[in-house]
């Protein structure tokens, strides 16, 4: 469940409009996630954040071996300007991550 998602080797936090929309252990799951957002919308700016071992990892522009960098042609309806945005958005997986694993299951 959640929290084997939180403690696992990778899992993927889906970051919108300023707040955590999910984790998963799936990247297809996270990229579905990013999709109920129109297709290259400029807002919200959006992505999949990726942690291993409970840390959010700083660069999400290859993730799974898939590259978020690339966008709609890859499948990631993602959207930042640089990496201000990637940052902020880095820190909103971190602390939304660190909320699950110090909260027991139940």
């Amino acid at each position: 469940a959640k929290q084997a998602a939180a403690d696992g080797e990778e899992c993927y936090i889906v970051v919108a409009m300023g707040a955590a929309k999910g984790i998963f252990t799936d990247v297809e799951k996270a990229k579905e996630e990013l999709n109920k957002y129109p297709p290259g919308a400029s807002l919200p700016l959006r992505m999949v954040a990726v942690a291993q071992y409970g840390k959010v990892l700083d660069d999400p522009h290859s993730i799974a071996g898939q590259n978020q960098g690339a966008g709609m042609k890859a499948g990631f309806n993602k959207r930042w300007q640089g990496w201000q945005d990637i940052r902020q958005m880095n820190e909103i997986a971190q602390k939304y991550l660190d909320g699950k694993r110090s909260k027991p299951e139940g």
